[in-house]
């Protein structure tokens, strides 16, 4: 029986939800602020959601289930207007605000959303939350992840899967991560960490992708999110910081006021390749479980030819499957629901690692066989 979604976003990401959904045979609308022309989804509505978040969740409560793409400037309030009007919302926006705050709300109306449901965020939430349900103790665990491009051309040596607005975030904001079971924070550019990944000489920087991570019951002692680089980018990211260049002062152009660090963003997405990119994620965990140590690592990697980026089509294949689940009764919590907390982890995990593998990119499990990953 075909089921109806309605995706919420429809950049990337929203793309390749909207493209992944129509393959499996369901009926899919989008909402965006401009027009689209491509003739994918059944219906597309054109609305602004910096000015009708509540319109927009509104549509969304007649269908089975919304995937929410929005930019992250925009994601929360989308979110509080869904949390109020019963629906049911996967969604991938990475917002400054924490979503959890909207808990009692969404129970009030029994809406279902869980947040951050991407590849980081997302997917290594599961892994986490997973070791954390089966160890008694959990040493480290460290999230290595980034879409970079096959082929590397300077000044920048990177490309671009998503809004480079977004992007330029991970190089200001600041990073918490947990060590000694504590939450504490570090600027993003203040450490660099050499990364060799098959035959590949990376860099990695602390980006703050946590989140509800950090409120975890059996929080590790050690854990933080990394972000991967190719060699080299890091420097020139420093150097346009240290110059201003992401700055949120206004310049003046011909009597137009623009903040420099969006006008840096167009500059910059001119300068970067676009669906050329691979994926190289690394999840290490190392604790205890019956009394016995546990050290593996889940390794993701690979490139997928398609019309969209790697990166878009893996988040949007994150973010469809478990919107699927939600749809079809198998995912069945009520709140403000992250990943790592979901009722029916094992089986959602298990499932998009699967259907990772269906796509053809490379998944290795090395050591956490016990933990019911594999």
């Amino acid at each position: 029986m075909a089921l109806r979604f309605l995706v919420v976003g429809y950049g990337r990401v929203g793309r390749a939800i909207t493209l992944r959904l129509k393959s499996r045979g369901h009926h899919v609308e989008t909402v965006d602020v401009r027009r689209s022309n491509d003739k994918i989804a059944d219906e597309h509505h054109v609305i602004d959601a910096s000015k009708s978040p509540r319109d927009i969740a509104r549509l969304a409560s007649k269908f089975d289930c919304a995937c929410g793409c929005l930019p992250g400037g925009l994601g929360y309030k989308f979110i509080a207007a869904c949390a109020d009007y019963g629906v049911k919302l996967v969604d991938v926006s990475f917002t400054s605000e924490d979503p959890l705050t909207l808990n009692s709300r969404a129970l009030k109306t029994e809406s279902l959303i869980i947040p951050d449901c991407g590849i980081a965020p997302g997917l290594s939430n599961m892994i986490i939350g997973l070791s954390a349900r089966k160890m008694s103790f959990i040493e480290k665990a460290e999230i290595k992840v980034g879409g970079i491009p096959k082929r590397p051309r300077p000044p920048l040596y990177h490309s671009s899967s998503w809004s480079v607005e977004d992007l330029l975030e991970e190089y200001i904001r600041p990073v918490r991560y947990v060590e000694n079971h504590e939450v504490k924070v570090c600027d993003p550019l203040s450490l660099k960490v050499p990364f060799k990944f098959k035959g590949l000489e990376l860099e990695a920087f602390p980006t703050d992708g946590l989140r509800t991570l950090l409120r975890m019951k059996n929080r590790p002692k050690f854990m933080r999110e990394l972000t991967i680089r190719w060699k080299d980018h890091l420097d020139v990211i420093k150097s346009l910081r240290e110059l201003g260049f992401f700055d949120d002062d206004k310049v003046d152009l011909g009597g137009v006021k623009m903040p420099i660090r969006a006008l840096t963003a167009k500059i910059l997405e001119k300068a970067m390749p676009r669906n050329d990119d691979m994926i190289v994620m690394e999840i290490e965990i190392h604790g205890i479980k019956d009394n016995k140590e546990v050290k593996g690592y889940l390794r993701i990697h690979g490139s997928l030819a398609n019309e969209v980026s790697t990166m878009a089509k893996i988040t949007g294949t994150v973010c469809s499957e478990v919107a699927l689940m939600v749809a079809q009764g198998q995912i069945n919590d009520i709140g403000v629901v992250p990943p790592e907390d979901l009722n029916k982890l094992d089986e959602v995990t298990l499932q998009v690692l699967n259907e990772l593998k269906k796509l053809g990119i490379q998944i290795e499990v090395e050591g956490l066989e016990p933990l019911g990953i594999h």
